[in-house]
């Protein structure tokens, strides 16, 4: 359902860690985990947000 090759680089990381302290930067990549959690449920099984 995923691939991801080569992760993220490190210069994006760091750029992101610039701009955000420990705590939400942990609470960004929680928030980016969930989307795209539920993208690839709806990718896999073939459903359309606000369809139902």
């Amino acid at each position: 359902m995923t691939l991801l090759p080569q992760g993220v680089e490190d210069e994006v990381y760091a750029e992101a860690a610039r701009e955000f302290d420990d705590k939400e930067l942990a609470q960004l990549i929680a928030l980016i985990l969930t989307v795209n959690a539920w993208n690839r449920m709806n990718v896999t099984t073939r459903r359309a947000p606000g369809t139902e």
